[in-house]
Order: structure tokens, then C-alpha cells, then sequence
């Protein structure tokens, strides 16, 4: 306690870490402040010049570094972002619908400046299986590769496969270059034998479902080799 006034790890003993304001969880996060400010003061200056505390955990290195914090300080704060963007990527969820999905999945994006495809794979009662990252790219585009999906070995258990990527400027709505590559997936996945669940964009507050939207693009039928279908 310093000053009659309980500090941040004090508060949390006492009333738990949910009691913290933002810039008390920030602090937390700095531990120490400099020799012209303590870390509460930091925190709060931090929080005042970007407004809040999920928007500071979505800049880049250079972009903290401007604030006058050391490196040691600037990296927990990355690590933070990097949580919540991988926490998905480890937890095998149940998806029932496609909102599902999108609650779920929305923070593999999170604060991301390029565009990041992931693969889903799910088995009959919707529980992921395994998901992979098939593309990372710049900010209105990002290549997949098509040879990952021919050679990669599915899970045993998989029923179907979802293509899913962020757009970083926000937009849900699809480009061209989202048709094609979700076309060529589709055909690479049929000649597979592996179910096409959807392809799905990522927008700021909203998704496009290929399922839903534009089923033109996709092949929703499993591959069948052509002496069978003959």
C-alpha cells in the first residue's frame, strides 16, 4: 500500500483479480515504472494516449516502443496478445452452429494487420480435431497451400474440414481472390474425399459464410473418384 492507496497485487489478494480496472491489470503487467513515473501513473498514461486496454494489446513492437517503455516491458505485453489469439488454437471447442464458430474463433485474429488462414478440422459431433495455420500473407491477401492440403494426414476421427481468414480492414465481404483460393480448396478437399463444411471471413463484427452467402464456389459433396460415379 502506498499512500493509503492499495496496489494492484494488494487489490487482487484481497478482492480478486477481477476487482482490477484496466490500467491496475496493466500494471501488473509492467511491474515497475520509471524514474519519472511509478507504475499505476505509467499505466494510466498508457491507456489514456490509446483509449483502451484490448486496443494497446493489438500494437506492434514499434508502435509500443513509442510510448518510452523498455523492451522487457513492451514483449509482456505482446505475449498477452499472443495468448489470446492461441487459446483457440488449443482448445478443442464443440461448434453446434455457425455463430459458434465465429465467437469462438474470432480471437485467433485478434489485432492482426495481415490476413491468417486456419484449417478446422472436426469430427461428427463438431468437436475440433486439430487446427492448422495454412497461410499467413499482407494486408488484403494471403496464399494457401494447396500441397499442405493434398499430402497433410487428417485426423482419423475428422467428418469435415472448415476454411476460415480474418480481413484486416474489417470487412467481411469476399474478393476475388477469396473465391478462387476457396474454390481451389473446395476442389483439392473433393478429390480428397473430405467434407467441405464452409469457408468463412472473419470481418470486425461480422463473418461471410460461403455455406450461406455463395454455394456456387463450393463443392459440399464428398470426393468421389470417377469409376465409381461411372
Amino acid at each position: 500500500m502506498k499512500n493509503g492507496i492499495l496496489m494492484p497485487r494488494e487489490k487482487a489478494d484481497m478482492y480478486g483479480i477481477g476487482s482490477l480496472q484496466e490500467y491496475e491489470l496493466l500494471a501488473l503487467l509492467l511491474e515497475t515504472g520509471s524514474v519519472h513515473e511509478n507504475v499505476l501513473e505509467m499505466a494510466s498514461r498508457l491507456l489514456r494516449e490509446k483509449g483502451e486496454l484490448p486496443i494497446l494489446l493489438t500494437h506492434s513492437y514499434e508502435e509500443i516502443k513509442t510510448f518510452g517503455i523498455n523492451k522487457a516491458k513492451i514483449y509482456r505485453i505482446l505475449a498477452i496478445g499472443e495468448i489470446i489469439r492461441r487459446l483457440p488454437l488449443k482448445s478443442f471447442n464443440k461448434i453446434t452452429s455457425l455463430q459458434d464458430f465465429y465467437y469462438i474463433y474470432r480471437a485467433c485474429f485478434f489485432g492482426e494487420k495481415s490476413e491468417r488462414v486456419l484449417g478446422v478440422q472436426v469430427d461428427k459431433s463438431g468437436i475440433v480435431l486439430h487446427v492448422d495455420v495454412l497461410g499467413l500473407g499482407a494486408c488484403d491477401n494471403a496464399p494457401v497451400s494447396l500441397e499442405y492440403l493434398w499430402e497433410t494426414q487428417f485426423s482419423e476421427n475428422m467428418f469435415g474440414f472448415i476454411l476460415c481468414h480474418n480481413h484486416p480492414s474489417g470487412s467481411e465481404k469476399p474478393s476475388a481472390s477469396d473465391d478462387n483460393v476457396t474454390r481451389n480448396v473446395s476442389e483439392v478437399l473433393h478429390k480428397r474425399h473430405v467434407y467441405f463444411i464452409d469457408s468463412i471471413i472473419f470481418g470486425k463484427k461480422n463473418y461471410y459464410s460461403y455455406r450461406r452467402e455463395n454455394q456456387n464456389v463450393i463443392n459440399f459433396q464428398k470426393g468421389v473418384d470417377d469409376q465409381s460415379s461411372a
